[in-house]
């Protein structure tokens, strides 16, 4: 099933249970914000990334703080900062 197309409810629900494995072994990782971030460790792509990365528990942490440190970094990064003007500096010299 394409997720793009239309489908009846029971046609999307059967593929998000395929997909994404029902939520009765759930992981969850906090990310510096805060926020909790939480998958399922089953279903088709919970396994196909167990696949690629082995360890699926320790590729979804690393994953998921890695995917959301830029909004706990950027408030700390004033205008005008020194990461800032050398980023522009390097934005302008590409």
């Amino acid at each position: 099933m394409n997720p793009g197309r239309c489908h009846t409810p029971g046609q999307q629900a059967a593929y998000n249970l395929t997909l994404d494995g029902t939520p009765d072994r759930p992981l969850s990782v906090t990310v510096p914000s805060g926020l909790v971030v939480t998958q399922s460790s089953h279903g088709c792509l919970a396994g196909a990334e167990t696949a690629l990365y082995g360890n699926f528990a320790a590729w979804f942490r690393a994953e998921t703080i890695s995917n959301n440190l830029l909004p706990a970094i950027q408030p700390k990064v004033r205008p005008g900062h020194t990461a800032e003007r050398a980023g522009s500096a390097w934005w302008r010299a590409r």
